[in-house]
């Protein structure tokens, strides 16, 4: 017995020491020949990317990788390459603006430097044309820098999952419907112990007049704004799991100081639409919250009115599609609507933002309608319904 133990504390003193004589030549390797390799970075790809068809008539796909430095000294990341697994010369996308991309896990920094341990979210997203042929795998080219040497890595290959999105109609009716999803695709949050990315596919939806304008005068009041009150609609067929109607609308204008994990919802509806998919409804106007826990609905049929309740600033709905019944303790499920109409495009965030001191949204682009189906609108897509 002593014997036995003796070899086992050999054993594992001999793994300590492999481990911490670890430097960056032996270290580093594209693997092209799928050998064993010592990586001083580790990458995971949390949810198989999915392609994605959006109203620009490509696949989008969108995905995020936690990368960690196990190495003793600081690692600089200096390009990230999104590649074919199978032919690493066809590249789909590069990234060398790093910390344009990837976020330091705890504070969020935007960092391009990992100390040893740390670990950082790289926030991936590419389109193909719907010509191109949609790959089975991708990988991970890495180069990065230490101890004054740049080095090379392949990594996270990750199969792209062939399941088709979720179809369903729309969650609104009537037109000029601002789609954002910028605000939304960085909100992994931590709940129950593990990493959660609910709204990776969430919309927020503003509805703006023919002229642009968020709202019709001031002083801020929620009715004045032009998508307040309007109706929020089934987009499937399904069961109502949870309806929460308790919370009154936000001044408009500001964000709330007091929001918890349990009232960031406002008032809400979370809805069952079948294949472990469910339906969820932000924001919701005070007692217009016309379903109730347990009720079986239509495709369609009403479930309340736009509002300003909760983690909200101005009158809007927040929707997105999840893999269970958490709002947020769970993970984004890519749909498409069976039909839109997509006009014009926002320019870019900031004139959304600016909107909502001066009421108009700036530097919108109009084009003509495009009547599409079975597609997922881009972020700032101005659609009809």
């Amino acid at each position: 017995m002593k014997f036995l133990k003796s070899c086992a504390q050999s054993v594992f003193l001999f793994s300590l020491c492999l481990f911490f004589n670890i430097n960056v030549s032996n270290a580093s390797s594209i693997n092209k020949e799928g050998k064993d390799f010592f990586s001083v970075i580790v990458a995971e790809v949390f949810a198989a990317p999915q392609a994605v068809k959006v109203t620009t008539d490509q696949n989008y796909f969108t995905y995020e990788i936690q990368l960690t430095n196990t190495y003793k000294n600081n690692i600089v990341l200096k390009k990230l390459s999104v590649v074919n697994t199978d032919d690493v010369a066809i590249v789909y996308r590069d990234y060398s603006d790093i910390k344009g991309q990837n976020q330091r896990v705890g504070d969020h920094e935007a960092v391009d430097t990992l100390a040893p341990g740390q670990s950082s979210i790289f926030w991936v997203s590419f389109f193909l044309a719907d010509s191109l042929q949609i790959p089975t795998s991708i990988s991970h080219l890495i180069e990065y820098e230490a101890d004054a040497k740049v080095e090379q890595i392949r990594i996270a290959q990750t199969p792209i999952n062939p399941a088709k999105p979720v179809v369903i109609s729309a969650p609104l009716e009537g037109k000029n419907w601002l789609a954002i999803n910028g605000w939304h695709r960085r909100a992994m949050m931590p709940i129950n112990g593990k990493l959660f990315l609910a709204q990776r596919y969430a919309l927020d939806y503003i509805q703006l007049d023919d002229n642009h304008k968020l709202f019709q005068s001031m002083p801020l009041e929620n009715a004045k704004y032009f998508g307040y009150n309007q109706p929020i609609l089934a987009v499937a067929d399904g069961l109502v799991i949870e309806a929460v109607d308790e919370f009154s609308d936000q001044v408009p204008g500001k964000f709330p100081t007091d929001i918890t994990l349990q009232t960031v919802n406002g008032n809400y509806v979370l809805l069952d639409i079948g294949g472990g998919n469910y339906a969820y409804y932000a924001h919701i106007k005070p007692g217009s919250v016309e379903v109730k826990k347990g009720q079986t609905l239509k495709k369609g049929q009403v479930i309340g009115k736009v509002g300003n309740t909760g983690n909200s600033s101005a009158p809007h709905l927040h929707f997105h599609i999840i893999d269970s019944t958490s709002p947020l303790g769970s993970n984004g499920v890519p749909f498409v609507f069976e039909n839109l109409t997509v006009i014009g495009h926002a320019k870019d965030v900031e004139s959304v933002e600016q909107s909502e001191a001066t009421g108009v949204v700036a530097d919108m682009t109009i084009h003509e309608a495009k009547q599409l189906k079975n597609v997922y609108p881009l972020n700032l897509d101005l659609i009809h319904y």
